[in-house]
């Protein structure tokens, strides 16, 4: 019982702000929902409906309350991995709160967040439709408005109809006409009418230059028409409106590659990698080689050899590419150790011969083959000849282009490091069975027999192997025929014009491996030159994003007010200001990611807390150069409300940070990639609660019948924290304090009606007797009691109660509640997963006896 009152007590603490309510109060606000509220809003009060007025709501009060509902819609939400009830039940207490406080953007915009990912679109969409009437200037919500629009829309006809009319309305802002004809765009691409899609996409680009979807379909339809120039044209226009796209980054980086930019590629894919690091992933592995392919290129090899050892240290490097081209950076970086760079061959080698070994035992049907492998595989080469056979007899096309690549990349590997280390003796039976494999005429086939036959010293019958080869377009085969009868650096010319044939790559890395001690290296292509000019600064800002976000925008916050009393909302003005002659995108995929996070630091915490607020930008999806745009945050949430209530002596000093681009992990959060960190301005306290002399006492006690609706409100919220504090407190004098409090708190419960204070005060008095009893009959008998607030108030109350102890009280509230979802939001608090109990001591073994 007392690890269930205790955890009650702390749960109620945080939701005492509700306790100032009564029947009448509901009818009042019913009166305060402007005729367009959604139904669902005014179904709030519908169920008190019969009830007489007696009190008037006071707009502070409402918003007092709106404020707390709406923290206990980001509590429950909060809990949504955990309890798929728990988005049901944060909409139904946003929807309390935008109740409470119609005209609140905040509690508005959080409701319609909570529709959507509780389902329920038709409520979303008509808030929406509210919003952007009364804000006509929010692009935000005037994008999501259209697009529920569009779902509700059964035929792609309305639709299209739909979009098209949208995009051709003067009245409405640019980006929201250019998200209209993106969209329209995409229709008419699903329907292969590619030309007028493309007149679609030209308008919204018109429209909103920085529409990153429409960039994207722009780049799509490119893409498609095979034109270089043309691709890499459209890669920088949606760059330059979404610099983090780690997907655009990696493309840019291979097109430069394939142009001979070897630097920008190299610099792109480090960029790219740190996008994708950024959003939580890696590169996949295929990505990586051409990163590590790309700085070796770039004559890079250090930096390539030092991602490689971390990767190797950590014990995740098990891909042979990878193993090779670690054997290759060390080669190529000064100041490798002698006995490292071998190390790294033999390892290579042996990740090579395992991969063939592997493809042999599920050739075989060995069920182990099938399994991820967590080291590199030792395994000894099989007879490749036989299984090749097999391969072919039994026409196993799944292993084939398997087999006969791991066999291709093993000789490739001992083409560039057979003089060091064990070299493989069986090359011959390697070469055999890529021919059994791949066919006698392919050019593969005749170089790696040439390679054989000249390391045996047989030049002349390798000699007629390389020109058939090289006949059929190997560049392996032409070089080294080149450099049979010259040494390599009379062929320079040839050889370089092989090297251009393809720059990028590993098997570019494997020929400047080979040739580049000739004078080989990659050059820029002439395309290469003409696109470098409008590459060149594009880049450049995406480094000065990426390592500087404050030159290209600046996050600042303000506190609303600098000292807060018990209870008071810590509300503070985030404004973002373009600091640079570009725009600067805001979006899922803009340069500003929607989602903002707050962290505190409070005064006697060593470490911080975490991610106490999460808040979406609305309004704006871009800011023009030196353009500014400000929105007002809560930045305290459910953590940090909860610490300042349990610390109500003293005053309290925090101070709290907001990030854009957050990265979040369990112990902080970070700016991700382009990310900021702001102090919201200076150190905000939390007024102490002063209660020393005997004359401050009396006036709390006094305040508890205050005339004033809004004062009672707030003397009860600061009793129903300080009551379980001062229980713990072992002094007589605080003991005699605590009892004048409940005593009074008693008889203003009495006339208040107040079913929530009452919740509260009998989870005191079942905490502090040891008895629990009374206070599930007190639940109970407020439960049934004809007022939303004061129901939804004792269903936030039960959440850390088992379900046992949760029944009676839901099942009161169900016979007789005040709202249609009042009921629902019972049946669900009923179905929240009990509260796990505390985990019990290990008990020391007994001390063994005579």
């Amino acid at each position: 019982m007392k690890r269930n009152g205790s955890r009650v007590v702390a749960w109620a603490g945080l939701f005492t702000w509700m306790t100032m309510s009564s029947p009448g109060w509901v009818i009042a606000r019913a009166a305060q929902l402007p005729p367009d509220a959604p139904a669902n809003a005014l179904a709030v009060v519908a169920g008190a409906a019969n009830q007489p007025a007696k009190v008037e709501i006071s707009s502070a009060v409402a918003l007092a309350l709106a404020e707390r509902f709406s923290v206990a819609a980001s509590i429950e939400s909060d809990q949504a991995e955990a309890d798929p009830d728990a988005v049901k039940r944060a909409a139904i207490y946003a929807e309390l709160a935008m109740s409470l406080a119609p005209a609140e953007p905040r509690m508005q915009r959080q409701a319609v967040d909570l529709y959507l990912a509780d389902g329920r679109t038709e409520a979303a969409w008509q808030l929406l439709d509210r919003i952007r009437k009364e804000d006509p200037k929010d692009e935000v919500a005037a994008i999501r408005f259209l697009d529920l629009t569009v779902e509700r829309m059964e035929l792609a006809e309305e639709r299209l109809a739909y979009l098209a009319r949208v995009a051709q309305a003067d009245r409405l802002a640019p980006p929201v006409r250019a998200h209209a004809a993106k969209r329209a765009a995409d229709l008419l691409m699903d329907r292969a009418e590619d030309a007028r899609a493309a007149q679609m996409i030209d308008l919204a680009l018109q429209l909103n230059p920085q529409s990153v979807g429409a960039l994207e379909s722009r780049l799509a339809m490119v893409s498609l028409e095979g034109n270089a120039e043309a691709y890499g044209t459209a890669l920088l226009d949606l760059l330059s409106a979404s610099p983090s796209d780690a997907g655009a980054l990696i493309s840019l980086a291979r097109l430069c590659g394939r142009m001979g930019i070897a630097d920008q590629a190299a610099n792109l894919f480090n960029i790219g990698a740190a996008a994708a690091a950024g959003d939580g992933m890696g590169l996949p592995i295929e990505d990586q080689i051409d990163m590590l392919s790309a700085n070796l290129l770039a004559d890079a090899a250090p930096s390539a050899a030092t991602y490689l050892e971390g990767l190797h240290e950590r014990g995740v490097l098990l891909d042979p590419e990878l193993m090779l081209l670690r054997a290759v950076a060390l080669a190529r970086a000064s100041g490798s150790p002698e006995e490292l760079r071998a190390e790294s061959i033999v390892q290579a080698r042996r990740a090579q011969i395992g991969r063939v070994a592997q493809v042999s035992k599920m050739l075989a049907g060995d069920p182990e083959a099938e399994k991820v492998q967590e080291t590199l595989p030792d395994l000894p080469l099989p007879d490749v000849v036989t299984d090749a056979a097999k391969i072919m007899a039994e026409g196993r096309e799944d292993l084939r282009p398997v087999y006969a690549g791991s066999v291709k990349a093993l000789l490739d590997f001992e083409l560039l490091f057979t003089p060091i280390g064990e070299p493989i003796a069986q090359l011959e039976a390697l070469t055999n069975a890529l021919k059994t494999l791949v066919g006698d005429a392919d050019p593969l086939t005749a170089r790696y027999d040439a390679v054989r036959l000249l390391r045996a010293g047989r030049t002349d019958e390798a000699r007629p192997r390389l020109e058939a080869a090289a006949g059929a377009g190997d560049r392996f085969a032409r070089a080294t025929l080149l450099t049979l009868d010259a040494e390599p650096a009379q062929k320079l010319p040839e050889l370089q014009a092989l090297m251009d044939q393809e720059p990028d790559g590993l098997e570019a890395v494997i020929f400047l491996h080979l040739w580049g001690p000739a004078g080989v290296k990659p050059t820029v292509s002439p395309v290469g030159e003409a696109f470098r000019s409008r590459l060149d600064p594009v880049v450049s800002r995406i480094e000065t994003f990426f390592n500087s976000p404050t030159q290209v925008y600046l996050l600042r916050a303000r506190p609303l007010a600098i000292s807060h009393s018990h209870n008071q909302p810590v509300l503070a003005e985030v404004t973002i200001t373009n600091m640079g002659s570009n725009p600067v995108t805001i979006g899922p995929r803009g340069m500003i990611r929607s989602t903002l996070v707050f962290d505190a630091q409070v005064r006697g915490f060593n470490a911080p807390l975490v991610a106490v607020g999460t808040s979406n930008f609305w309004g704006r999806v871009k800011l023009g150069p030196r353009e500014a745009y400000s929105q007002v945050f809560r930045v305290d949430g459910g953590t940090l409300t909860n610490t300042l209530s349990q610390m109500l002596i003293p005053s309290v000093a925090f101070n709290v940070a907001v990030l854009s681009n957050p990265v979040i992990t369990p112990r902080e959060t970070v700016p991700g990639v382009g990310g900021q960190r702001a102090s919201v301005g200076t150190i905000m306290e939390r007024r102490p609660t002063l209660l020393d002399t005997e004359t401050q006492r009396a006036a709390l006690v006094a305040s508890l019948s205050s005339p004033d609706d809004f004062q009672r409100m707030q003397a009860y919220m600061l009793v129903g924290d300080l009551v379980p504090q001062m229980m713990r407190v072992d002094q007589e004098a605080v003991k005699q304090f605590v009892a004048q409090l409940k005593g009074v708190m008693d008889e203003a419960a009495a006339r208040e009606q107040s079913p929530g204070l009452q919740a509260l005060l009998a989870m005191a008095r079942a905490q502090s007797a040891g008895d629990e009893t009374a206070a599930i009959a007190m639940l109970v008998e407020v439960g049934r009691r004809q007022s939303v607030i004061d129901q939804a108030l004792i269903l936030g109350v039960l959440r850390e109660l088992t379900q046992a102890q949760r029944a009676p009280v839901c099942d009161a509230i169900v016979e007789s509640a005040a709202s249609p979802f009042i009921a629902e939001l019972a049946e669900l608090t009923r179905r929240i997963p009990d509260p796990k109990p505390p985990e019990t001591p290990a008990t020391p073994e007994s001390a063994p006896t005579n």
